[in-house]
């Protein structure tokens, strides 16, 4: 009895060291909480953001400092926004030749390559890939960050008339038919756990904890069939039909281009919410490209542009214009 009551005093006596010394570490090297609510806190514009203005450019410049793959320090941190002669994004703010077959894509900031030169943006991937299958197909990209399928709508009704084209694709994200900001996810909320702890490793247990439970409401929230029958899904629903009646009218190809949402991609979390919009597509007869299982069985934050902005960086868009490209020659 002895001899075990012993052994409980050292067990106790060891953990208690370990405790100590995880909190004299964290005393020593704190964890920095990072304010990741708004992700441009950490860019410098030079120029002004607009979008569809012919000829137009702005730069954004990226702090190096969370620049995790070394992307943007190929250009000391700098990604420039080019318009062509019709709005549309482009690699120069310059008179394109729009000579063969155009295509008008519309769409959010996955689609525009927010936080991406424009050569490593999946449409000009997928134009380049085409045009090397002799395809003389050209993109303007009139996609619009923030915007959702009315204002994808809106944009392509703007450019129908005046611009030749015989195909359409629009860029679907989740957050076009359910509300939530790109980085819901990434993006930390919880309150300063050191406020209320007098330990810092106590504050570390409760404020991780309070994370991973605000993760899972998140997630709860964006999978929850009842988002279907919103009216922000019915809205948007809606324009998508109008897109693809109008493109029909005219005698243009139509494509919904599903993109994934960069988030659980090993678990899968968000299969049935895709599998209820490509059956919404299919009842109302609008044809897709399904990309949302581009990315399955990945890292997820090893697809995002930076550790807490879940844009799709240089390799998920590679791997998108692969897809497309493929269901592109396919179907022409």
């Amino acid at each position: 009895m002895r001899g075990l009551f012993s052994k409980a005093l050292l067990a106790l006596a060891g953990t208690g060291v370990a405790l100590l010394a995880l909190e004299l570490a964290l005393r020593l090297h704190p964890v920095t909480d990072r304010p990741v609510n708004n992700p441009y806190q950490f860019t410098r514009l030079v120029g002004v953001r607009q979008f569809r203005v012919p000829f137009h450019s702005y730069r954004e410049i990226y702090s190096l400092e969370f620049d995790h793959d070394g992307y943007y320090r190929r250009t000391d941190g700098a990604i420039d926004y080019h318009f062509d002669q019709a709005g549309g994004r482009w690699t120069e703010p310059r008179q394109r030749d729009l000579q063969g077959r155009v295509g008008i894509v519309v769409g959010d900031s996955f689609t525009l390559g927010f936080g991406l030169r424009y050569e490593d943006a999946y449409v000009f991937q997928v134009e380049r890939a085409l045009q090397q299958h002799g395809d003389n197909r050209h993109f303007v990209n009139l996609s619009e960050p923030g915007g959702d399928a009315r204002t994808s709508l809106r944009n392509y009704q703007a450019m129908r008339d005046t611009l030749a084209h015989d195909l359409v694709l629009y860029g679907l994200h989740l957050n076009d038919l359910i509300g939530f900001p790109t980085s819901y996810v990434a993006t930390e909320t919880v309150s300063q756990a050191r406020e209320r702890w007098g330990s810092r490793l106590a504050a570390f247990v409760a404020r991780t904890i309070e994370k991973r439970r605000e993760r899972n409401e998140r997630i709860r929230h964006l999978t929850d069939p009842a988002q279907l029958e919103l009216p922000l899904f019915r809205d948007n629903m809606s324009a998508i039909e109008t897109m693809h009646r109008e493109c029909a009218r005219n005698g243009t190809r139509f494509y919904v281009v599903m993109l994934p949402i960069l988030v659980d991609l090993r678990a899968g979390t968000f299969a049935p919410v895709y599998a209820a919009i490509r059956q919404a597509l299919e009842q109302r007869g609008v044809p897709y490209i399904d990309l949302t299982h581009t990315l399955d069985g990945g890292s997820d934050s090893s697809y995002w542009i930076l550790p807490f902005d879940q844009h799709p960086n240089e390799r998920a868009n590679a791997l998108f214009a692969r897809r497309l490209t493929d269901a592109l020659l396919d179907g022409r």
